[in-house]
């Protein structure tokens, strides 16, 4: 799941430095994310330099930045909790590898910067990103682990808190003038980029031959079921059970009903030598086994990723043909969300002719499948060289027998890169 919430200048300098939430464990390096953090090599120094750059960047600001939190499925999570070595270490890559993937596409697409001139303000595409990553492995702790066998425990979940600094400049700007940013685009699209965060996730597992299965909320690892995944998310729980009491669930309470119910009876998370992921693995270990969770990936020597091209680009097309014929005027968004659907789908149902797909398998061959196809007007076109919307209404909609859900997202305008 990714979230996204804004840091305050009263937060940074109260609650956050206080608790020192963000920094305190963290003695080496944080990962960075974006041109401004490379082009000053921030990933080379240690934390407290990265820190103190930050803050020069933000200290006129009153929101700082945003916290964007990626946090992974539970069954990643277990596995980094309770698996072996090398499982630990998939788990961890997978997760790291996702984030990146999706900073990525936040930078090229969604990060605005804006401007006020005669008291209007424009936005612009920005440049100069700096974002901090950093790793937490534990839920918070929950009442009912103030005492007894699990006295102190946190269930194990692996998430990463980005800070994207409120700070950049707009693209071509040779002066390189420090403004503030739009975040708007990014609140918009908290869906796309969880979407593009678990499909960058579940390939890099699927590239081992790490089996997954497909889930209302994105993936799970095969070797875990859903109610042994109950039995680590004694937070997620306490925080359904606050919904409950309202008559409501995940799917049909508003983000605030949903921050209310976790923020009551919330506890602080523990300190470090309660905390630390070695002091709670005896306790892992023991309700895994309680469970019969065993998971039984191995690594191998090289990377099993031996999908066929064209049927990644078979997949794509298709479900970008479905797409166009319920949404004749389409936006990235929505394009990206539908082939995704689409994929996973068909892979569910074939998953030897129809590979999982990510972002960069879209980005390799979409703009060639709407170039042959005439799917939608480019640039330049006049209206009457658009396909129309009939030529799509009599395909096929179905791949391996999965019929194509329809959905509606408004994620900004399709561009063609």
């Amino acid at each position: 799941m990714v979230t996204v919430s804004p840091v305050s200048d009263s937060q940074l300098s109260g609650y956050y430095v206080k608790d020192d939430y963000y920094f305190k464990m963290f003695k080496d390096s944080l990962v960075v994310f974006g041109q401004g953090a490379k082009d000053k090599n921030l990933g080379a120094v240690k934390t407290m330099e990265q820190k103190k750059f930050f803050d020069s960047l933000v200290k006129s600001r009153d929101v700082k930045a945003q916290d964007i939190t990626f946090s992974a499925p539970k069954s990643l999570s277990i596995m980094w909790a309770v698996g072996t070595e090398e499982q630990r270490n998939l788990a961890l890559y997978v997760h790291r590898t996702a984030i990146e993937k999706a900073m990525a596409h936040i930078e090229e697409h969604l990060f605005n910067i804006q401007k006020k001139s005669n008291n209007i303000v424009k936005t612009y595409k920005g440049s100069g990103m700096v974002a901090l990553g950093i790793d937490h492995s534990v839920s918070r702790p929950t009442e009912e682990n103030k005492s007894g066998e699990y006295e102190d425990y946190q269930d194990p979940q692996i998430h990463t808190h980005v800070l994207l600094a409120n700070a950049g400049y707009i693209e071509g700007d040779l002066k390189k003038v420090n403004r503030s940013v739009n975040y708007n685009q990014i609140y918009k699209n908290q869906k796309q980029i969880d979407r593009i965060y678990k499909m960058y996730a579940r390939r890099e597992f699927e590239k081992v031959n790490c089996k997954t299965r497909k889930t209302e909320n994105g993936f799970e690892l095969l070797d875990i079921s859903d109610a042994q995944n109950r039995h680590f998310s004694n937070r997620s729980i306490q925080i359904e059970g606050n919904l409950a009491k309202k008559h409501l669930t995940r799917r049909t309470a508003t983000g605030a009903q949903k921050n209310a119910a976790a923020l009551k009876g919330r506890l602080k998370k523990l300190g470090d030598d309660k905390a630390a992921p070695g002091s709670m693995s005896d306790k892992w270990k023991s309700k895994a086994n309680a469970v019969d969770i065993n998971i039984n990936w191995e690594p191998f020597d090289e990377e099993l990723d031996k999908r066929n091209l064209n049927d990644v680009r078979q997949v794509i097309k298709k479900g970008f043909q479905a797409h166009v014929a319920i949404n004749p005027i389409s936006t990235r968004g929505k394009a990206i969300h539908d082939i995704f659907e689409f994929a996973e789908l068909a892979h569910e149902e074939n998953p030897a002719n129809n590979p999982l797909v990510d972002l960069d398998d879209i980005h390799i061959h979409l703009k060639a499948i709407m170039e042959e196809d005439r799917m939608i007007r480019l640039p330049g076109q006049k209206e009457e060289q658009r396909s129309s919307r009939e030529q799509f209404v009599s395909i096929n909609l179905m791949v391996a027998g999965c019929a194509f859900p329809h959905s509606h997202h408004n994620l900004g305008p399709f561009v063609l890169n």
